[in-house]
């Protein structure tokens, strides 16, 4: 989840991935106005900072990832996470979203390549569901001659007076 939060969020003056602090600044403090949208949201940004920049910030001598100090500060209930709320994580607006990234693109691409793939594999089977009509239609028709053919010989056999079995 991590991987996939770090690949949507796009920097857009950087064209880099920002992390789920930043994500959380961003979100939480105006730029314009200068200031938090309240005190709670500056103290947690700060302590997520201080988590952060704390070399003692340790777990089983791992340091803390950002989800993690995120979770570990904000608090985490099934499917909602706060400052984020229920269900995956958000994907940016897309004046921050660059639609251009690379891993976008190669997305974009793979999916196009398979729909093409897909396409032409139903084109194929359509035309091998014909062939296979039109197997079954030959077959249909010899079995229908061998039968009028036997039938025609079975009735000269008795106009030769022969053996019709």
């Amino acid at each position: 989840m991590d991987a996939m939060l770090n690949l949507l969020q796009i920097d857009p003056t950087t064209e880099k991935p920002i992390g789920i602090i930043e994500m959380y600044r961003q979100t939480h403090f105006s730029d314009k106005r200068g200031c938090w949208i309240d005190e709670e949201s500056r103290q947690r940004y700060e302590a997520m900072i201080n988590l952060q920049s704390d070399p003692t910030t340790l777990t089983d001598g791992v340091d803390l990832s950002e989800m993690a100090i995120f979770r570990k500060v904000l608090g985490v209930r099934l499917n909602y996470i706060r400052g984020l709320g229920h269900g995956m994580m958000p994907v940016q607006s897309s004046s921050s979203f660059n639609n251009n990234h690379p891993a976008v693109e190669e997305f974009r691409n793979s999916t196009a390549k398979a729909i093409r793939r897909a396409e032409e594999a139903e084109r194929c089977a359509e035309v091998a569901e014909r062939h296979a009509e039109t197997g079954e239609r030959r077959a249909d028709d010899q079995e229908q001659r061998m039968e009028t053919m036997q039938t025609q010989i079975a009735f000269l056999m008795t106009q030769l007076g022969g053996n019709t079995t």
